[in-house]
């Protein structure tokens, strides 16, 4: 499996290579836990991660001054699928469910996810069903199952209608 995105590099945090990390598809907590993360397809050691409200201060070996993270503004971060924790039946990653086919209990077909973004509290999925996008929040309610192996998410109708967009 490909390396999965875990936030985005959005500043320096002090003047010694610090930075902060906007999660994107992972959960904040479990950032503490990681070894390697990968940026720009270099891999970096982390030796130290704090936990902030709504993101994350690294301190990666090699990038030690202000002027190396300066140009990583923006950049995504990565860390390799195996480095992750195992899922739990029922849990996939949010990445995943891009290229997924959207169905209903009856299988109508809604759209494919074309994208999925994360806004802290809530990550929010973009369907596309011809030239119309319909959004609405990642929640169990409104995702009954996905079927990684598939790529297909059945939703259930009423409550997916009442809240997108």
């Amino acid at each position: 499996m490909e390396n999965i995105e875990i936030g985005i590099i959005t500043k320096p945090q002090a003047l010694k290579g610090q930075f902060r990390v906007k999660p994107t598809n992972y959960n904040l907590f479990d950032l503490k836990d990681l070894t390697v993360v990968i940026i720009k397809g270099k891999n970096y050691n982390i030796e130290k991660v704090i936990l902030r409200e709504g993101f994350a201060i690294f301190k990666v070996e090699g990038i030690d001054d202000i002027s190396q993270v300066e140009v990583l503004r923006n950049t995504p971060i990565y860390v390799q699928y195996e480095e992750t924790e195992e899922l739990l039946d029922d849990e996939y990653f949010i990445e995943d469910l891009i290229g997924s086919k959207v169905i209903d209990k009856m299988k109508v077909e809604v759209g494919v996810i074309t994208e999925v973004k994360n806004y802290g509290s809530a990550s929010v999925i973009t369907v596309a069903n011809g030239d119309k996008e319909i959004l609405f929040p990642h929640a169990r309610k409104v995702i009954l199952s996905f079927d990684a192996d598939k790529k297909v998410v059945v939703i259930d109708r009423k409550i997916f209608e009442e809240i997108s967009l």
